[in-house]
């Protein structure tokens, strides 16, 4: 498309521009400007004729000034054809059919248009939501690190290499399980010499619980999940596992710091699929019955998977 755009404002003294037969297709805004301003104080004479000027939705302005412009005086105008893309043309002796015939294309393209980024925005809106959804835990487990290192928090691999962990352990539990979380940690604590963190204990007052949780993850060195129906349920215990996870990737190298204490045997029938890879790696024990003599067993062996340095 071949379009007149050559500076014409400082030729305070031209009274003819002669532009027949130089196969243009329109007049750039500035030029037309230009004349506007230059026929305000004097005729202007303008030649087209000639040229392919196009019928086409991006060129209507062009066209409709052509027509609407009171004070240049164009040579021959009605003789003026516009080309459409059909290939088609019309005269601008009649010149409301053709902007009746421009309109109704350009109406089409505008709906196609509209259309066509409305499915866009639709498609790239699902693949968003999609990709966010797969790895809304990495995303949010990362939101919490930068967020804590932007509070000048030091970050887990410091923790790691300076302190070797604030606690030998996160417990994970649901609320309907806290007697025997507290009764767990506080044997463990007393026979065993760990020092376990337990929420409701632990947690700095005042913080959200969201930070809270990932901090506590980040300075223990595993985290055990009291796993019942309960806890399946409840959407803060998801969040402590998946943050696990996460810090397990992206913090310490993919080590095995998960751990899941199966408080009711029946549960595992109800793990999501995702979380049976880590019953299949024997990061598991069973509790035994309360009554039992294997309970003082289960203990001793759960220290000891604590106690160990390398995991």
């Amino acid at each position: 498309m071949n379009i007149f755009n050559i500076t014409i404002h400082h030729l305070s003294s031209l009274h003819l521009l002669d532009l027949s037969s130089n196969k243009l297709s329109r007049l750039d805004k500035d030029t037309r400007t230009s004349l506007d301003r230059l026929s305000a104080q004097k005729e202007v004479f303008l030649n087209l004729q000639g040229n392919p000027l196009q019928c086409s939705c991006s060129n209507m302005d062009f066209l409709v000034w052509i027509v609407q412009s009171k004070n240049i005086l164009f040579h021959n105008r009605d003789k003026y054809t516009c080309l459409f893309q059909n290939a088609t043309r019309q005269e601008f002796g009649n010149f409301s059919r053709l902007m009746e015939q421009l309109e109704k294309e350009c109406s089409s393209y505008s709906l196609i248009i509209t259309v066509s980024s409305s499915l866009l925005f639709i498609i790239v809106t699902i693949i968003m939501s999609r990709i966010i959804h797969r790895y809304r835990w990495k995303l949010r487990y990362m939101y919490f690190v930068v967020k804590g290192r932007s509070r000048n928090q030091k970050s887990s691999r410091d923790q790691i290499s300076q302190s070797k962990y604030h606690f030998d352990a996160f417990i994970s539990y649901a609320n309907n399980d806290s007697a025997f979380a507290i009764s767990l940690v506080k044997y463990m604590e007393e026979n065993h010499g760990l020092q376990l963190c337990l929420h409701q204990r632990d947690f700095i007052p005042g913080t959200d619980i969201a930070d809270n949780i990932t901090n506590a993850i980040h300075i223990s060195k595993r985290t055990i999940c009291i796993l019942t129906s309960h806890y399946l349920k409840s959407y803060w215990c998801n969040y402590e596992m998946n943050m696990a996870r996460m810090e397990a990737v992206y913090s310490r190298k993919s080590a095995d710091v998960l751990f899941f204490v199966i408080l009711q045997k029946s549960v595992v029938k109800e793990l999501p699929w995702k979380w049976m890879d880590l019953l299949e790696r024997k990061s598991y024990m069973y509790f035994p019955a309360e009554d039992g003599k294997d309970v003082p067993v289960f203990r001793t062996k759960l220290a000891e998977t604590l106690l160990m340095e390398e995991y």
